[in-house]
């Protein structure tokens, strides 16, 4: 059900763009002659629980704040995420969760005029057995300067929205923790954490929680927030996680990391850190 660019590719010319899990951000970009564009999506993210053989509808708006009109293209792409986080684009409807056959977007092009938003609505029609549907939506912006002489270079900014639909009698997300390793970073008075887990539920784990730091006889004492960006693992694949926290002191530190791996369900570990030389 899928129209405009890149619907219909050949699983031989699937792309494969790595892209950062937060590439959700207003874009920002200089026209030369012309200031900053400033194009911003919202959500930055569309996650939606539903039953099978249901559908669900809604909008994602895109907002013009620049001096300039904006020609929009809307995309639809399947993505897989590696165990490093890089979403990897690729043609739509190539992987088993692709959301392409089942989901609508209307309009696929629009013209956004300064100060102006457009809303792109989209309906998805469920298939009756599924427990996850997922895809990228891609909003190219191209910004329409006056006529020129000479060469010159525009850049079109491309903002990627993830979106999800995850069937309500699918098991939720259950993460299992692997190992967990902590250091200090070589400079910046950081703590570093690798942390290697894996999604066994059926719908995105999302963990929150916390990093508890001590020194000796508290003399220092804070809390971080672990994952404040609320990134996903997804269902059935791994993640080597790479975090880091600070700036704490170079003495003796205790940690204390707590963060929720289930609906019911936390891990929770501590680790006694030597003082840092130098």
């Amino acid at each position: 059900m899928i129209g405009g660019p890149g619907a219909g590719r050949a699983e031989g010319s699937a792309r494969a763009r790595a892209l950062p899990l937060l590439a959700l951000l207003p874009a920002l970009c200089a026209v030369p002659g012309h200031g900053q564009l400033s194009v911003g999506v919202a959500p930055h993210r569309v996650e939606k629980i539903v039953r099978a053989g249901t559908s669900v509808t809604d909008v994602i708006t895109l907002h013009n704040d620049s001096a300039l009109p904006v020609e929009v293209a809307v995309e639809v792409v399947d993505f897989d995420v590696t165990e490093e986080g890089q979403i990897i684009e690729r043609a739509a409807g190539i992987l088993p969760a692709t959301i392409a056959p089942f989901l609508e977007i209307r309009p696929m092009t629009a013209r956004i005029a300064p100060g102006q938003r457009s809303h792109f609505r989209y309906t998805v029609e469920t298939p009756g057995d599924f427990s996850q549907l997922r895809g990228l939506i891609l909003f190219a912006s191209e910004p329409q300067v006056p006529p020129a002489t000479g060469p010159r270079v525009l850049i079109a900014p491309t903002l990627g929205v993830p979106f999800y639909v995850e069937n309500r009698s699918s098991e939720a997300g259950r993460l299992e923790v692997e190992s967990v390793a902590w250091r200090r970073a070589a400079t910046g008075g950081l703590l570093e954490l690798e942390l290697e887990l894996a999604n066994l539920g059926d719908r995105n784990a999302r963990p929150s929680g916390f990093l508890e730091v001590r020194s000796p006889e508290s003399a220092f004492f804070e809390v971080f927030p672990f994952n404040p960006g609320s990134e996903a693992v997804l269902p059935g694949h791994p993640r080597r996680w790479k975090m880091t926290f600070g700036p704490v002191p170079k003495e003796p530190l205790s940690l204390h990391l707590r963060f929720s791996t289930s609906m019911r369900r936390s891990h929770s570990s501590r680790h006694e850190l030597a003082a840092s030389g130098g």
